[in-house]
């Protein structure tokens, strides 16, 4: 069966990529992998920010990054939660997958353990944040799966 994946995390969650990817997958008879990334550098990014403009010290810093870190977990599974919902309303086949890591690294290395034909992502809606985390990378995305990508854009 032709794959077709998915990929959701706390800056590239879009209701227009996730319309669009069950919508090709309804139409086009994919199996839909759905990937959250849990980007290992937001809370690090966060809490560094915050220590290094003497906001926070060592320990309130630690702190912080665990609660962010609980936090993003949860909304990861809300979210997949949420599209699997959808999805079932379509009775399109759906596997759920939740990766903690670098952005770029965690979306190929599914691509290529589920032998995924085509990746659906959105461009953030923050080009800020996207310039903080270098591993929200869609240049770097493109050039690694080349046509297999498709970028939604809000």
């Amino acid at each position: 069966m032709k794959k077709l994946m998915l990929v959701l995390s706390n800056i590239s969650f879009s209701s227009t990529s996730v319309s669009f990817a069950i919508s090709k997958a309804e139409k086009e008879g994919y199996e839909l992998i759905v990937i959250f990334v849990l980007d290992e550098e937001i809370p690090e990014s966060v809490s560094s920010l915050l220590m290094y403009i003497g906001f926070l010290g060592p320990k309130p810093t630690d702190d912080l990054k665990k609660t962010i870190l609980e936090e993003y977990k949860k909304r990861a599974y809300s979210e997949l939660e949420r599209v699997e919902k959808l999805v079932k309303e379509k009775n399109i086949p759906m596997k759920k997958i939740l990766r903690e890591g670098r952005f770029v690294d965690e979306v190929i290395k599914v691509q290529e353990e589920e032998n995924v034909d085509f990746v659906v992502t959105s461009r953030p809606q923050s080009p800020l944040l996207s310039q903080i985390l270098s591993s929200y990378n869609l240049k770097e995305l493109k050039n690694n799966l080349g046509e297999k990508l498709i970028i939604i854009e809000e």
